[in-house]
């Protein structure tokens, strides 16, 4: 007896599906360096993240590499969330992590980590030397923190 055309179909589509879906997962998207949002800058990049809930931005050399210390004194972030649609502010400031100075917020962050953001950088105390970027942030939350 022959098997009908559309079961061979049937069949190939279903093995090739779980054979993407399976592949698609990657481990690196677990790590740290991968969540978040990337911004490029002249002095190298910064990558802003949720983590534990709370705003980080981690600054990294002109390779993407190496953690480098911040050369911003604060850094201030205007967020509208795309869920409740009311505009937020955030100052991040210095903290002393294990390994490294990042810029964070106290503040704890709510999920869905989706957010139309204005960062501000600031440079001196009188937060009259600045840099700003404007960006989509995303974040799939993580369910361990």
């Amino acid at each position: 007896m022959n098997t009908p055309a559309w079961r061979h179909v049937t069949r190939f589509s279903v093995f090739f599906l779980a054979l993407f879906v399976g592949t698609n997962q990657s481990p690196a998207a677990d790590d740290k360096e991968d969540k978040g949002v990337w911004i490029e800058r002249e002095e190298g990049f910064l990558n802003l993240l949720v983590e534990k809930n709370n705003f980080q931005l981690h600054f990294y050399d002109s390779e993407k590499e190496e953690k480098v210390e911040p050369d911003a004194v604060r850094a201030v972030i205007h967020y509208t969330s795309n869920t409740v649609r009311r505009r937020e502010t955030l100052t991040l400031m210095p903290e002393d992590g294990e390994e490294e100075v990042i810029l964070t917020s106290p503040r704890a962050i709510q999920p869905p980590f989706q957010f139309q953001i204005l960062l501000v950088l600031m440079f001196d105390e009188t937060g009259e030397d600045t840099e700003n970027h404007s960006l989509f942030f995303h974040q799939p939350v993580d369910r361990d923190d």
